[in-house]
């Protein structure tokens, strides 16, 4: 499997076809990201779409390809505060389907504050879990992609998971 390193080095040499690759690898981490921030499934992935944009021409900024993980899931979570910040400020929360949302749906309630959770978590730690848990790759893939050994990825998805375990019992305890 290719690195983000050897992908984002073939983007920089004008690849396009390497950065949807890059885009498969990430969409639903960023979207993750982003729907944690909006709450809205619609405007999230506007927003998602805007940051795998902006990512494409700031590319060259990035002076390790190996990091594009973090460094994409960072924009993501700047663009959905912006967007966050441009919203105006509305009554009550709407769903997908233009209903309002009374804010007490535990199943959603529940999501959006594990969400949450992720996003405290390193940026390390964040794209391990969300390649992981979010796109649904196996841990050989996950360590052929960062370029890990697979015993670290396993260690460290395993300590990133614990930490969200401890920190979701200790909230629930307050």
């Amino acid at each position: 499997m290719t690195t983000d390193q050897e992908l984002v080095e073939r983007v920089q040499a004008v690849d396009v076809q390497a950065f949807a690759a890059l885009v498969e690898r990430y969409e639903r981490s960023v979207l993750a990201v982003v729907q944690a921030e909006l709450r809205d499934p619609k405007a999230a992935r506007k927003v998602a779409k805007r940051t795998l944009v902006r990512a494409f021409r700031q590319l060259s900024k990035l002076d390790d390809g190996s990091q594009f993980g973090p460094w994409l899931l960072k924009l993501a979570r700047r663009q959905s505060i912006n967007a966050v910040r441009a919203m105006p400020t509305a009554a009550g929360a709407k769903t997908a389907d233009g209903q309002q949302h009374d804010g007490y749906d535990p199943e959603w309630i529940e999501h959006e504050h594990m969400l949450g959770l992720v996003t405290r978590l390193p940026d390390e730690d964040r794209r391990l879990i969300g390649l992981r848990y979010f796109d649904n790759h196996t841990v050989p893939e996950i360590a052929a992609l960062v370029g890990y050994p697979m015993d670290q990825v396993t260690r460290r998805i395993s300590l990133a998971h614990m930490r969200l375990q401890f920190w979701w019992s200790r909230e629930q305890e307050l």
